[in-house]
């Protein structure tokens, strides 16, 4: 676990250098320093209770933390603006912007309507799943507790 939170460190580290320094000026470095920091920051699977505990930290503080930690699920997008940073064909300066912030505001947005509700309301996620006997699962299957089972709701 140390060593998973000192290459976070130092991936963190190298990404603000990167951002900040000379070279960091050419559009693919920042974009690499993106990268390097998404890679630092997101979480592939938070531990159980992560939302609960940033409910108790004020907005503007858990809701950027609950999107850094879910920002991976934008790395697709970062990636496909660093490839295209070095094709030959260009588009032109507006038209890289649009294929580039299209798809991150169709994703983006519930990316963050899903993070503030994870937060702030946790049973909206729990969808159809909050009303089902988890025994009636166990002992009939996935259907057990749903209309129309041959098991019948007990």
């Amino acid at each position: 676990m140390l060593a998973l939170l000192l290459l976070r460190l130092i991936l963190l580290s190298l990404a603000i250098f990167l951002g900040i320094s000379r070279s960091g000026r050419h559009p693919s470095a920042r974009i690499a320093a993106l990268m390097l920091a998404v890679g630092a920051v997101a979480e592939g699977y938070p531990s159980a209770g992560w939302a609960a505990a940033l409910g108790h930290l004020p907005a503007m503080l858990a809701i950027p933390v609950c999107l850094t930690s879910v920002s991976s699920l934008l790395a697709p997008m970062i990636w496909l603006a660093f490839c295209a940073s070095f094709t030959r064909f260009r588009l032109s300066q507006g038209w890289d912007r649009i294929v580039l912030l299209v798809p991150t505001i169709l994703f983006g947005l519930p990316m963050v309507a899903s993070s503030i509700a994870m937060i702030y309301a946790p049973s909206l996620m729990a969808g159809p799943c909050q009303e089902w006997d988890y025994q009636q699962w166990i002992k009939f299957g996935s259907h057990a507790g749903q209309p129309g089972n041959r098991h019948g709701v007990q």
